[in-house]
């Protein structure tokens, strides 16, 4: 009898683990989605933002074009380049900060997909 109830009570407690161990991957999991949220909603602005800059970048670049085809100041022609420099700057700075989140936002697809996959297994 004694041997029954030790058996009953490591059941419990192996239950009452796996309900924890359970509980926890889903608060992971939780995380994890709302991190892929935030991930998402920052790639989307951020290439909404690349998006825009490339814009301003061709409008800069048409002007320029236009500057020197009516042989205005070389001063404007020079103004408009540097405001094309530094749109290209920008570009390249959100172009890599968008690498980077891309990055994170692949990683954390594939550690949300390995953890819903575990918890499958439970």
């Amino acid at each position: 009898m004694d041997r029954i109830k030790a058996k009953l009570e490591d059941l419990r407690r192996e239950g009452d683990e796996a309900v924890a161990r359970a509980e926890a991957a889903e608060g992971e999991l939780r995380e994890a989605k709302l991190l892929l949220v935030r991930l998402e909603q920052e790639h989307s602005s951020l290439t909404t933002k690349v998006d825009k800059l490339e814009e301003k970048v061709d409008e800069q670049a048409e002007e320029i074009s236009q500057l020197k085809k009516k042989s205005q100041s070389t001063l404007r022609a020079e103004e408009a380049e540097r405001g094309i420099k530094g749109a290209e700057q920008d570009r390249e700075t959100l172009e890599h900060r968008y690498e980077v989140l891309d990055a994170q936002y692949k990683k954390v697809q594939k550690e949300l997909a390995e953890l819903e996959q575990s918890l499958g297994g439970l």
